[in-house]
């Protein structure tokens, strides 16, 4: 796999295939109340899976 490297490139970025589309970089998820308030916010690279961060997020909820 070519790895670019620079100040300007972020190592921690990483390659994911959604939709039969090829995407770079990070995915941020984000867990609200009913109201609309953000409670949680959690930010991984492209390739983690959403089900990963779920159960991190719900554990910041009261």
């Amino acid at each position: 796999m070519y790895k670019k490297e620079g100040p300007s490139v972020n190592n921690e970025a990483c390659r994911v295939k959604k939709q039969n589309k090829p995407l770079f970089g990070f995915k941020q998820t984000i867990t609200v109340d009913e109201k609309g308030m953000i409670d949680a916010v959690s930010t991984t690279s492209a390739n983690v899976n959403d089900s990963k961060t779920q159960a991190v997020l719900l554990s910041f909820l009261p």
